[in-house]
């Protein structure tokens, strides 16, 4: 397990060197929560996803972030804006079933 982890921290610290000079990915940025930067109020770890959730065109901002040593909840954040400049806020915790999608601790 060791060892797949330090792998994967290998792979992760290069792609920035590599990536970004070759133009495959953008430039990382604060996300906005209308004027305020995203705060998620968890521990850390955000695991951000940005994609149509509500099918209205418009991409929304999913964010599961570790709450505490239990994990923490998927978290929407609606798109008040337009596809091209969005606007970001907090809307609600998404869930599947009627229960909250968690992010697993450990």
């Amino acid at each position: 397990m060791k060892r797949i982890k330090l792998i994967y921290i290998l792979i992760v610290s290069l792609l920035p060197i590599n990536s970004f000079s070759q133009g495959l990915f953008k430039k990382p940025f604060l996300i906005k929560e209308g004027n305020e930067i995203l705060n998620t109020g968890g521990i850390g770890y955000a695991a951000p996803c940005i994609g149509d959730i509500d099918g209205d065109g418009k991409d929304e901002l999913l964010v599961g972030y570790w709450k505490d040593r239990n994990g923490g909840p998927l978290i929407i954040y609606e798109n008040i804006g337009t596809r091209n400049k969005p606007i970001y806020k907090k809307s609600r915790v998404f869930k599947i079933n009627n229960e909250t999608a968690m992010i697993p601790g450990g």
